[in-house]
């Protein structure tokens, strides 16, 4: 009886802090802003809706007496946020705000006059990259709107190279982050850890196809404790989730036998053995044309 109740002990605590990691690796931002009107001056108790518009998600906050507001732990996307009539002033819109993994992002809202609809256009980068100036870790974020534009594969790998401390490198286990082998990094989806358990490399499974990734977050350096295990870089992908408009993306791949490299031909010096003896013959029409008669006295062919 008591082994029994250790053993239930034992598996609560693992799933436990199993789960608190799991928890730990967020896949979310937030939105802040500050709600002022014509003159400059902060507006309290004022209601507002965030939308998601490639995400399936509202959310209604109010501004303090500071007139801040913030929306905390939504989902990685594009979102509209817009403003009840109240107190003589008029509803306002803001459209296209990107929100971005484990980033803050500013939206301040200028309030107007009752007597007109005010739509406001917040300035930022045309592909959704936003910088965070709160936080301190080194980091690439790449939205779907930013991997749309870049040259790319099918998988998501194909596209880290964005980040300039991210390199594809096959000999040292398949994506290098400041010099740091693929085994010495952390990929982390839809805040799930997916590195292969016996090498710490990226599984060939779970390179998702571009089209699914809704964010992709490259952190090289100063992130948190949770990812004490990387001593390279944390890679974060959110895959896209369903909204309230319909949409389709069809995609097909193909290999061209015509485009393919053909076998490189190598100088053989000796064959006098059967393997190279066996591998000319395994490719003579690669390889006749490249080698130059045979030195009889000295049984080599010349360079």
């Amino acid at each position: 009886m008591r082994n029994n109740f250790r053993y239930v002990l034992i598996t609560f605590a693992v799933v436990l802090g199993l789960t608190t990691a799991a928890f730990g690796q967020r896949t979310t931002g937030s939105i802040e802003g500050i709600i002022t009107d014509a003159n400059g001056s902060v507006v309290p108790g004022v209601s507002l809706t965030v939308t998601g518009l490639t995400v399936g998600l509202s959310r209604t906050v109010q501004s303090d007496e500071q007139g801040i507001f913030r929306v905390l732990q939504i989902p990685s996307g594009t979102y509209k946020i817009t403003t009840a009539a109240t107190g003589g002033f008029a509803a306002t819109t803001i459209e296209a705000v990107t929100v971005t993994i484990e980033s803050l992002t500013t939206a301040n809202i200028k309030l107007g006059v009752a007597s007109t609809a005010e739509s406001v256009v917040v300035t930022s980068d045309q592909l959704g990259v936003n910088i965070d100036v709160s936080d301190s870790k080194v980091q690439t974020n790449l939205t779907a709107k930013l991997i749309d534009q870049l040259p790319k594969g099918t998988s998501f790998a194909s596209v880290l190279r964005a980040s300039p401390a991210t390199r594809p490198e096959p000999a040292s286990g398949g994506i290098q982050i400041d010099g740091a082998s693929g085994s010495e990094n952390s990929f982390v989806v839809d805040g799930l850890s997916v590195e292969n358990y016996r090498t710490g490399t990226l599984n060939g499974v779970n390179n998702l196809p571009t089209a699914l990734i809704a964010d992709i977050q490259i952190k090289t350096g100063g992130f948190e404790a949770e990812h004490g295990g990387a001593s390279g870089g944390v890679i974060s992908v959110a895959t896209k989730s369903g909204s309230d408009t319909f949409h389709v993306d069809i995609g097909s791949e193909f290999d061209a036998s015509n485009l393919q490299p053909r076998p490189r031909a190598a100088m053989l010096r000796f064959v006098s053995s059967n393997a190279n003896a066996a591998a000319i013959a395994a490719n003579p029409d690669y390889t006749y044309l490249l080698r130059p008669n045979r030195d009889k006295f000295l049984n080599i062919y010349p360079t």
